[in-house]
């Protein structure tokens, strides 16, 4: 059975939505900026194992991008349940060593912090998860050529933190 025109239209213009699982909240907060600069609709961020597999079933994504520990735990409960899911995923991660990853987990994509925005964008391509740009256009002749009064931070790199961070802690 084929789609409406209305199902395949929205198809075409809906941004691909991502769950961004990271327990430190600094860090959480500039790639959730970063990809949604890069065209993603980003859902969390998600600081444990926990409300990671709660916003899996609450809402519905298209992947993910995952730390590998959060809070001490390993976020191997949130891959299996991605693959379940058949949903595609990378890791985000500053750890060098992942050999304690179970071995159906340790073929995915890593991308090693701090990721720059090229990196990342390129991990999500090859794991599947293309972005769609928003439609800037306005209406009937215009370009869509707009100033932009802020910066776009897409071309200039992660900075590193040097502050040490704290995990976020989930208040749920």
């Amino acid at each position: 059975m084929e789609d409406d025109p209305v199902t395949i239209a929205r198809r075409r213009t809906a941004r691909t939505k991502l769950l961004l699982v990271e327990d430190y909240y600094l860090i959480a907060e500039v790639y959730r900026a970063l990809l949604g600069e890069l065209g993603y609709d980003v859902v969390g961020p998600a600081p444990t194992v926990d409300r990671a597999l709660s916003l899996l079933e609450e809402e519905e994504m298209d992947g993910a991008v995952l730390d590998v520990t959060l809070q001490g735990r390993t976020v191997t409960p949130v891959a299996e349940r991605l693959r379940e899911m058949e949903l595609p995923f990378i890791f985000l991660t500053a750890l060098a060593d992942l050999d304690f990853l179970p071995n159906h987990l340790s073929g995915a994509i890593r991308v090693e912090k701090p990721a720059s925005p090229g990196e990342l964008e390129d991990a999500l391509r090859r794991s599947g998860l293309e972005a769609i740009p928003e439609e800037v256009s306005e209406g009937p002749g215009d370009t869509g050529a707009h100033d932009d009064p802020m910066p776009s931070a897409a071309g200039e790199g992660i900075p590193r933190l040097q502050a040490r961070q704290e995990p976020v802690h989930d208040r749920t």
